[in-house]
């Protein structure tokens, strides 16, 4: 939450929150701790009972600004994290600059 606007207007930073999803993508859980987390974890609950994957929370999903939920878009791109810098990405980074 240290790095949540609306956390930091409030002063009252600590806390975090971890999506929990399963190999394809399927956000089945999440653990939020920190103020007004009961309000926060609404968001996951309709994502579960839709079966909705992490993908949901980056691309399509807009929280209103400034509030504790953009902390769940935060978490989701950590799912992305390893993938868009792994070795096989610097790589082909590195040929598509090559391209005239």
């Amino acid at each position: 939450m240290h790095d949540n606007d609306r956390a930091q207007t409030e002063r009252d930073t600590e806390g975090f929150a971890r999506i929990i999803v399963r190999s394809n993508g399927e956000i089945v859980g999440a653990v939020i701790v920190g103020a007004h987390a009961g309000e926060t974890i609404a968001t996951v609950a309709l994502a579960v009972a839709n079966k909705l994957k992490i993908a949901a929370f980056t691309s399509s999903f807009v929280p209103a600004y400034p509030t504790r939920a953009e902390i769940l878009k935060r978490a989701a791109g950590q799912f992305y994290t390893e993938s868009l810098f792994s070795p096989r990405t610097k790589l082909l980074v590195r040929l598509l600059a090559q391209l005239p």
